[in-house]
């Protein structure tokens, strides 16, 4: 039986999860231990649009991955396909990953084709 889960909760345990890994250490600001001078998901919202461009990802589709609707005509008349999106979101997967196994396995792959 899955159980709601509040956003209050998902904070919680996502600020534990960033300061347990060292991505966000604690800083004091103010009288708070808490505080920081930038929102936590506000910078991942960034951190994910700027990705997105990075990656070449078309606007109109980006911003239908990340939530948005589109501006204008193109959020009454675009219909992107799911296989489209799907398309658009491998495109920044690289970009996102934290760890260097997207990387590694692009220069296994580059040393293959060279071999």
């Amino acid at each position: 039986m899955p159980k709601r889960a509040w956003i209050a909760a998902l904070d919680m345990a996502f600020t534990r999860l960033t300061k347990s890994i060292g991505i966000r250490p604690k800083e004091k600001i103010g009288k708070r231990q808490d505080r920081h001078e930038v929102m936590l998901f506000h910078e991942i919202r960034k951190f994910v649009n700027h990705a997105y461009v990075n990656a070449g990802v078309e606007p109109i589709k980006k911003e239908l991955l990340i939530g948005h609707s589109p501006p204008g005509l193109e959020g009454s008349y675009l219909r992107p396909t799911e296989d489209e999106l799907l398309t658009e979101f491998v495109k920044v997967v690289p970009y996102v990953t934290l760890g260097q196994e997207a990387e590694l396995k692009e220069q296994v792959e580059r040393l293959k084709v060279e071999s």
